[in-house]
């Protein structure tokens, strides 16, 4: 019986030593609180109804001892603009148990509210946290704005959604007073003109796109100080090299005397798509013209620029990383490119095609199109990381049309005979400043100084940033003269 007794006492010791474990407690201690993994959250331009991208924080437990969090709450209440889930659960919390030594997450978003007039303005407010009486707070900061938005109406099988915002022989203007949203597809109908003021912002949601249907027209009116910018809906700096996050700007056949000045595009699938749509055999390209200056395009996941029997007038263009092509060009049509930048260092995948490339034919309904293409490309680069960043593909080459004069051109071909003048092969090592940091200046011991021809200098005298170019002896090739 004593024994007994003596091991029923033992067992008790037992089950109350291991049934009040200090990891188990919960500290109550006043100087006890919670730490954070940051002090504020910031979000970068919103817009309204959109939302923004999902933003997280940690919270953590230092001690050996649970802890409790009273509430955890924003400040605004129901008058914030911002949303918090906390360890999966929506909204303001009570009586949340961290335990020893761990942590849990937190996550915020927020929406622009529409009635706000300020334009821009700031968004504020802070998460509170309650902790054995200790205060400690989250700060959040968003700068949004309010903007115009196109909603796609219209749909018809075998097109892409979309709504017309230039109406046949309608002139319309977006100015730069506030952003335009646009979902699917804003359309300029036949014979209408969208005009563009310098320091409008363009943003496309999800696969949205600009379509300049057959004999409209597009006037793009930036400048070196307010350019015209073209990029996705989503602003986060997550979002500032997502390639492919919206469609094109598409320009159809019949459009004449189209301009594109100082605009800057980016992180679409294709940049500018400029095609006679239904080909034919005969198809008028001096019906079909897009001028285009002064313009960064970069960042798309498949085309710069895609030209399909049409006729495309550049200067001071700078097409730089693209997933397949910076220039592509199909079939017949006249295309000129003066002091032009064509950079490709591509990373997000394996990229097989070369930058810039060019064939004489084309396929649609009536069978291939073979055509008599004319391109000439003078005081220009093209560089990026593949051997040969230049390739022509021709059906009957006796048709063949192309000069290059006064280029530096990545090849592992040898660039003689009357297609190439002047032109040599690139050495990516010393042409620009740095273009992995996507600065294409060009540095003090590039082949690129003094290597253009000065004829095509005083035809364009100002570089890309509206610097002279050196026009009393020779200019550099490319888009930025040295400085």
């Amino acid at each position: 019986m004593k024994n007994f007794t003596v091991y029923f006492g033992f067992l008790i010791l037992f089950v109350l030593l291991f049934s009040c474990r200090k990891e188990d407690e919960i500290i109550g201690s006043a100087s006890a609180n919670i730490q954070l993994s940051t002090d504020s959250i910031s979000f970068d331009t919103v817009f309204t109804t959109i939302g923004s991208i999902t933003q997280n924080f940690r919270i953590y437990n230092p001690y050996k001892e649970s802890i409790k969090i009273s509430s955890i709450q924003l400040k605004k209440q129901n008058n914030s603009q911002f949303r918090i889930n906390i360890d999966g659960l929506p909204g303001n919390q009570t009586d949340i148990v961290i335990p020893a030594k761990d942590s849990i997450f937190g996550f915020v978003e927020v929406t622009v509210d529409p009635n706000n007039q300020l334009n821009p303005f700031f968004i504020e407010d802070e998460i509170v946290f309650f902790t054995n009486g200790n205060e400690k707070s989250l700060k959040l900061l968003a700068y949004g704005q309010n903007a115009n938005y196109f909603i796609p109406d219209t749909k018809i099988q075998g097109l892409p959604e979309f709504s017309i915002i230039a109406n046949e022989f309608e002139n319309i203007t977006l100015t730069k007073d506030k952003p335009y949203v646009i979902y699917g597809y804003a359309v300029v109908d036949s014979n209408a003109t969208l005009n563009i003021e310098a320091g409008a912002r363009i943003y496309f949601h999800n696969n949205g796109g600009l379509w300049v249907y057959r004999g409209g027209n597009i006037q793009v009116n930036g400048t070196l100080a307010e350019p015209v910018l073209f990029r996705g809906s989503r602003l986060g700096r997550n979002y500032d090299d997502v390639a492919g996050q919206w469609d094109r700007i598409w320009i159809n056949e019949g459009s004449t005397n189209n301009n594109i000045n100082y605009a800057i595009i980016e992180n679409s699938f294709i940049g500018i798509q400029a095609e006679y749509f239904p080909f034919s055999n005969n198809p008028q390209v001096s019906n079909n013209q897009l001028n285009i200056k002064n313009t960064i395009i970069r960042n798309t996941s498949g085309f710069g620029v895609l030209g399909t029997l049409y006729q495309i007038n550049a200067e001071n263009l700078l097409i730089e990383n693209c997933g397949e092509y910076n220039v592509a060009l199909t079939g017949s049509g006249n295309y000129t490119f003066k002091h032009c930048t064509f950079a490709n260092y591509w990373n997000e995948s394996q990229r097989q095609t070369p930058l810039f490339y060019a064939q004489n034919y084309q396929s649609s309904s009536n069978g291939l199109i073979v055509g008599n293409p004319t391109l000439r490309v003078e005081n220009s680069i093209i560089d990026g990381r593949l051997d040969d960043e230049w390739g022509f593909e021709a059906i009957d080459t006796t048709s063949v049309d192309f000069k290059f004069e006064n280029c530096i051109i990545k090849s592992d071909t040898i660039l003689t005979g009357n297609r190439y003048i002047n032109c040599s092969q690139s050495s990516r090592d010393n042409l620009f400043t740095n273009p992995s940091d996507r600065d294409y200046t060009l540095s003090q011991i590039s082949l690129a100084v003094n290597f253009g021809k000065p004829s095509v200098g005083f035809q364009v005298p100002l570089d890309l940033a509206g610097n002279a170019r050196t026009l009393d002896s020779a200019p550099d090739a490319g888009c930025f003269e040295f400085q």
